[in-house]
């Protein structure tokens, strides 16, 4: 009895391993949002960055008002509605393919857009259907393998797997940058209520570029990260 268990543990430890079938088919999902308030609220994502498989470019999607004329700017959608967003995820891109994301936080998020506003989640809730935390995935291929202060980030993993990430990445910066973006981005036009993106300084234009391109390198780096586990373990 003792035997059998322990063989049916290991071969259910064995197919959390996406096959690489899984990963070229997987939907790739990153969201970026402002940091949590001072109270410890966690806003909803501010936009968010996804691909199928690791060919073509990775689209965008912005959830917020405060974002849309940068994102209209840049021929980026802007859905208000989270759950329309949350439907089309699930019922319509999930049907034969894992989602992959970095860690809990994007599931915790959908999970979230999927109920009325206000609604209070469990963080430990059962995740989403065919949901895949890639963190949880380079941890245990990994195991033994990292130096003793590794803090399994996406990018430590990058390094430890020579996974090339670019060098203006700017690891913990987004918040700043969103925050620079929006003074400008909640209005087309410069009004008693403040400047409008048509006004925007570079400096805010830079911003809202280096928050597409750090969310295009988590998406794309989760690919290739688990393409390059795969061959060497």
């Amino acid at each position: 009895m003792a035997k059998t268990t322990k063989k049916t543990n290991s071969k259910r430890t064995k197919s959390k391993y996406p096959s690489r079938l899984e990963i070229d088919n997987g939907f790739y999902l990153d969201f970026e949002g402002f940091g949590k308030s001072k109270e410890g609220y966690q806003p909803d994502p501010a936009l968010c960055g996804y691909r199928i498989g690791g060919k073509g470019p990775v689209k965008f999607i912005v959830f917020t008002q405060d974002l849309k004329w940068a994102a209209m700017d840049s021929g980026i959608e802007v859905q208000k509605d989270r759950h329309i967003f949350y439907c089309w995820l699930v019922e319509g891109q999930l049907r034969n393919r894992k989602l992959f994301a970095f860690s809990e936080h994007e599931d915790y998020m959908l999970r979230k857009m999927s109920q009325p506003k206000g609604a209070v989640l469990k963080r430990r809730a059962k995740p989403l259907k065919r949901y895949r935390n890639v963190r949880q995935i380079l941890e245990k291929a990994y195991k033994g393998k990292t130096p003793a202060d590794f803090g399994n980030s996406l990018i430590e993993f990058c390094v430890l797997a020579d996974v090339p990430v670019r060098k203006d990445y700017g690891k913990g910066q987004v918040t700043k940058w969103l925050r620079e973006v929006k003074k400008y981005s909640c209005r087309k036009e410069d009004t008693n209520k403040g400047p409008g993106w048509k006004s925007a300084p570079q400096c805010a234009r830079d911003s809202w570029q280096k928050i597409l391109d750090h969310n295009e390198d988590d998406v794309v780096r989760m690919y290739d990260l688990l393409v390059r586990t795969s061959i060497v373990g």
